[in-house]
């Protein structure tokens, strides 16, 4: 077959990008069966983690509790089911744990996973957490101790049994360090809910920026475009934060999901869906549409939020819990968060108006986080070179060829064939490593308008190289010859131009979103050009040259042809 080369090509170019994609490794989060010294971890109490040095003296705040509901006991009744607490009464975070029971079952939580002996649950990631809660089933009867290493920092971890309760079946005597624990969590959380979910609205429409009392903050970071975020230490498990913009409208700032917005959880002040200009909420952030934005009611996301506009800018305070239901912070070490900022008092989408930070609360540092910006480039230049140039030319080649590549005579017309296949074939790999690599990276934000239209192209795209591949032969000329002709020339021009427009609109969209880089628009300015001009070469290939005569085509033959101008195996498509 004349498609030989082409299928050929595509098999090297899938081999050389399998080879080329990196290696997964997985790393095991939790804490390992035994330590360095070879004993066993899940234990009474745990074994020391395999970190330097040894456990750090005391209990570091940390203790646990058992729960019926939301209080802390000390006896259970063995129809009932409890929660245990891993927590701490100085506001403390940790960021591993092993918690062993020596009765009753437990059921694995969200944020933890069952550890390799059986009666220890460990964590399952290295983010930090204000406190753990473990669904726990007690015995028929007798005491149940429960004992836990807790690691704060890689050399700073407690337990070694000095975090540690025993609870004893109803109708027993409690023990006396169940009961201190008891009244520490009650302490707690009595101080925890003093503070309720309010709202308090202050609107000021005079005055500077400088009335604006930042004094209460302990660190202020420069976030980009005129925004700043303001924090103050660790109080109950609980920062207060601030935000302010320059703009006369709302103000929003959170923490950033995986892929930025998608998965994170934020604070909007200023506005809301249904235009209160006084609104503050707390939202979840499902998907990067308005739809996605949703109002929650999670009392430790959002806590005595205020809202002043002062001197153009907008201001936003309020205290959140360290973890939420949706997202955790921290107030030492890089972590990812989002802030965005619109005019009027309706949400509305952003644009460009919007960031994603590493912020590192306990150096006062922040720095623009441009991963998302930097896949976009990839996946635009990918697409560029494919749909914006390849293709495109490509198609231009055919149409410029002629009727089975003849319009140009027995010398060009193989060249133009050629040009074609070549083109035609790199270009569709590229674009295929394009797509996925764009399904990849930004599936988890769901497919919009653009990508929807991308992925429709490059269907017929797919279904145009496998007809070009397996296409019948010229003659005779048979219902699947004239079928294949006939998609293969009016789909195959439409789907070039509409790539290429494609790629006019991604990036529009990207340079609408990431305003700060320049590069979208040497994709889409050149995209623009290569549209235009391959309409311009589609009709003059169309509308220009004769087919060779019989005559011409005797006088004319090459000699690598075999004296056959449109034999299978040379031109003819």
């Amino acid at each position: 077959s004349s498609w030989s080369w082409t299928v050929s090509v595509m098999r090297g170019c899938a081999t050389w990008i399998c080879g080329a994609l990196p290696t997964v490794y997985a790393h095991r989060s939790g804490a390992p069966p035994v330590d360095f010294d070879n004993n066993a971890i899940c234990s009474s109490p745990p074994g020391k983690p395999g970190h330097d040095g040894d456990f750090s003296s005391g209990d570091g705040s940390y203790h646990i509790a058992l729960l019926d509901g939301d209080q802390p006991v000390c006896e259970y009744d063995a129809t009932k089911t409890y929660t245990v607490a891993i927590f701490s009464s100085g506001g403390n975070v940790f960021k591993g744990f092993v918690l062993h029971h020596n009765a009753g079952s437990h059921t694995v939580p969200e944020g933890a996973q069952q550890h390799d002996g059986a009666d220890c649950v460990t964590h399952s990631s290295r983010a930090e957490k204000a406190a753990i809660s473990i669904p726990w089933t007690p015995p028929a009867s007798g005491e149940v101790v429960f004992t836990a290493s807790v690691v704060r920092e890689f050399s700073t971890y407690f337990g070694g049994g000095s975090i540690a309760t025993t609870v004893v079946e109803a109708g027993s005597a409690v023990k006396s360090e169940c009961q201190q624990v008891a009244t520490a969590y009650t302490s707690m959380l009595a101080t925890s809910s003093t503070t309720t979910t309010t709202t308090t609205t202050t609107t000021t429409t005079a005055g500077t920026s400088d009335e604006v009392d930042l004094s209460g903050f302990s660190c202020r970071v420069e976030a980009g475009e005129g925004v700043e975020i303001y924090s103050v230490g660790l109080v109950n498990n609980r920062v207060k934060l601030g935000v302010s913009a320059p703009v006369d409208g709302w103000v929003a700032v959170g923490a950033a999901g995986e892929s930025g917005m998608v998965g994170g959880d934020v604070v909007v002040g200023g506005a809301s869906k249904d235009g209160d200009a006084v609104h503050t909420g707390a939202y979840k952030l499902t998907s990067t549409d308005l739809a996605g934005v949703t109002l929650y009611t999670d009392s430790k996301a959002m806590i005595n939020a205020e809202i002043i506009k002062s001197g153009g800018r907008t201001y936003l305070f309020f205290e959140r819990d360290l973890v939420t239901d949706t997202s955790t912070l921290s107030m030492s070490g890089s972590q990812k968060m989002i802030w965005a900022m619109g005019s009027g008092s309706t949400l509305s989408y952003h644009g460009s108006d919007r960031a994603v930070l590493d912020v590192d609360f306990g150096s006062c540092a922040s720095s623009v986080d441009t991963t998302i910006a930097t896949k976009k480039q990839v996946h635009g230049a990918l697409m560029w070179i494919s749909w914006g140039v390849l293709l495109p030319t490509g198609a231009a080649a055919a149409a410029t060829g002629g009727e089975r590549f003849k319009k140009r005579g027995p010398v060009w017309g193989p060249r133009l064939f050629k040009a074609h296949r070549a083109l035609q074939s790199l270009g569709f790999v590229i674009a295929l490593i394009g797509i996925i690599y764009a399904l990849s990276e930004f599936s988890s934000d769901g497919l919009h308008g653009h990508g929807v239209i991308g992925i429709i192209i490059m269907v017929f795209a797919t279904g145009l190289m496998l007809s070009g591949i397996f296409r019948p032969h010229p003659e005779p000329r048979t219902k699947a010859r004239i079928a294949f002709e006939k998609f293969h020339k009016s789909i195959g021009p439409a789907m070039a131009f509409m790539g290429a427009i494609n790629c006019c609109t991604g990036g529009w969209l990207a340079q609408d979103q990431e305003s700060s880089l320049n590069a979208f628009s040497s994709f889409m300015i050149p995209a623009i050009v290569t549209a235009v001009a391959f309409l311009i070469a589609y009709v003059v290939g169309k509308c220009t040259g004769k087919a060779p005569t019989e005559e011409d085509a005797q006088v004319n033959v090459q000699p690598n042809t075999g004296g056959k101008l449109d034999s299978p195996d040379t031109i003819s498509i």
